[in-house]
């Protein structure tokens, strides 16, 4: 049996059949650097329930304290637009529709953003976001399955006021940013990138 997580395979009791093969991303060509444009951002199927949640959560709950401090930003969001879009529409959110190559628009970020409050799996845009070296401010259960530790390559906020704390934050301190993004990035080559799960395939095979 083949999970995705280490936390999977511990909820199936670590039996001795059962195998760890993360979720992983395609390298980028090159590195990438951290010079963000003073934007935030999201990534994902706008037409994916938990998607749509966790936008409304942030706009509804989270975006307003951010505004406070940073009433100008703009949340920029990739994905094909529909009809759940029509009740997501909050001050300064700019829906660029669906991008085939987002690395430009990562380049703009200072953080992508997964406020994700429901749902199961492990989140690919994780994955992407240290790809392309960009922070990533997450809730608990944006994270699951991701073998990332809070504070040292991404950020975990489950509640408003520390989700938009983390988000005010790293706004502020682009030092604080590029470190979270230089961990992420670090952590992708070790663990997520193709060729290293090349190597967790072909190990269980000759095991198998």
């Amino acid at each position: 049996i083949i999970v995705c997580s280490d936390i999977d395979k511990q909820k199936l009791n670590n039996a001795e059949k059962i195998d760890v093969i993360p979720n992983g991303f395609s390298s980028p060509k090159s590195e990438k650097a951290y010079q963000p444009q003073h934007y935030l951002g999201f990534i994902g199927t706008l037409n994916y329930p938990p998607n749509v949640d966790s936008l409304f959560w942030f706009g509804t709950e989270v975006w307003p304290i951010i505004q406070k401090e940073y009433p100008n930003l703009e949340f920029r969001i990739v994905g094909k637009p529909n009809e759940a879009v029509a009740s997501l529409q909050f001050d300064n959110f700019n829906y660029l529709g669906f991008i085939a190559d987002p690395t430009l628009e990562y380049a703009k970020w200072n953080a992508s953003l997964v406020p994700l409050r429901i749902g199961g799996g492990t989140r690919i845009k994780i994955i992407e976001a240290f790809s392309q070296k960009c922070p990533v401010i997450s809730t608990d259960v944006g994270a699951y399955g991701i073998d990332c530790e809070h504070d040292k390559d991404i950020l975990i906020g489950s509640n408003k006021e520390t989700f938009a704390a983390h988000c005010i934050n790293i706004l502020k301190d682009s030092n604080k940013g590029k470190e979270i993004a230089d961990a992420g990035w670090k952590l992708f080559q070790e663990k997520y990138c193709w060729n290293i799960i090349g190597k967790s395939i072909k190990r269980i095979v000759e095991k198998i």
